[in-house]
């Protein structure tokens, strides 16, 4: 929530300084639909390559981070303790 709270207020402030400019609406839509498109493919290429590279460390990674989750709700259930 807090994060597309943030996007919104800067979209706001970048759309009123573009007002502000007399910055033409088709010639500021094209360029942030472009770059928004370039910046996307860029994240999913190396988003491929890496998890490609790193997948299996990161799924041994998520395993023990939910293993410790459990002993940890296991252990406060067990002894009646709370956050």
């Amino acid at each position: 929530m807090g994060l597309g709270l943030s996007l919104s207020i800067d979209e706001l402030a970048i759309g009123f300084s573009l007002g502000l400019l007399g910055v033409a609406v088709v010639a500021a839509v094209a360029l942030i639909g472009g770059q928004a498109f370039a910046l996307s493919q860029i994240g999913l290429r190396l988003g491929d390559r890496v998890g490609a590279r790193f997948r299996e460390g990161a799924e041994r990674l998520a395993a023990a981070v939910l293993i410790g989750l459990a002993a940890v709700l296991l252990l406060l259930r067990l002894t009646g303790g709370s956050f």
